[in-house]
């Protein structure tokens, strides 16, 4: 059954190719994300806001107040292949930039996270404000689908990420401007050459991240529906035009 619905979304597919039918879905998903996507439940995106975000769990504390994150649209597709055949698909991604301005309030006991481990290592607080920007933020990897029980999901998942620049503006940690520049210097400049010692390691973070969210998504999603996709057969929603919202990626 599987080759026969293959068969016909290629014929279905016609001149244009399925890469060409997802980089469609994925510039309408980007020119859609200043107004969210209501049938979804989803706000608008870029940018994305919210009045308050609350983390409170054993030992650590976070509170956001006036959450902006910039950008979430500034991506390009740089490489998309699309195989209906094995139901894989390649990308890669850049971020020109983004940006996370929020008021923050924070308490971390790094001990009581970890006793073994981190024994005898102070809390971490602040209170403050948070302005924070990475650019050129690429992604590349693949993935593969696989399906059952009516609904869809990841059968394999790789990525990779690269980083040009960071720039930190945070303001209130342990209540001094002192050790808070001394942060900003570090992440500016160690984020970078973090990223490159143990990129190997980060890479896996976001895949084991990233996976479960993927499979949560596609749950639902039938291979019908992903080859209509792909193929273009099944044309994305009709909305009425969005207009962006204006964005501040000026970093002061």
């Amino acid at each position: 059954m599987k080759t026969v619905l293959v068969l016909f979304a290629l014929l279905v597919a016609g001149s244009a190719g399925p890469a060409d039918n997802v980089r469609k879905l994925l510039i309408g998903f980007r020119d859609q994300m200043p107004c969210g996507f209501p049938e979804y439940g989803l706000p608008a995106l870029a940018p994305y806001l919210r009045d308050f975000l609350e983390v409170n769990k054993t030992k650590i504390y976070a509170k956001f107040e006036d959450f902006r994150l910039d950008g979430l649209n500034s991506f390009e597709i740089d490489d998309l292949t699309v195989s209906v055949a094995v139901f894989k698909m390649g990308f890669g991604f850049t971020f020109e930039q983004l940006r996370l301005r929020t008021k923050y309030d924070f308490d971390l006991d790094l001990e009581a996270i970890n006793p073994e481990k981190l024994k005898g290592m102070p809390s971490i607080f602040g209170d403050g404000t948070i302005d924070f920007a990475l650019y050129n933020l690429s992604f590349a990897g693949n993935l593969a689908l696989q399906f059952q029980d009516g609904g869809s999901s990841l059968k394999e998942f790789k990525l990779a990420f690269d980083l040009d620049e960071v720039r930190s503006n945070i303001t209130g940690i342990f209540d001094n401007e002192v050790i808070s520049q001394f942060v900003n210097d570090s992440l500016e400049n160690g984020i970078i050459a973090l990223t490159k010692e143990v990129k190997e390691f980060v890479n896996e973070v976001l895949e084991a991240l990233i996976t479960p969210w993927g499979n949560k998504l596609l749950k639902n999603v039938s291979v019908n529906t992903i080859l209509g996709l792909v193929t273009g057969s099944i044309p994305p929603p009709t909305r009425p035009p969005c207009l962006p919202s204006s964005e501040d990626l000026s970093f002061d």
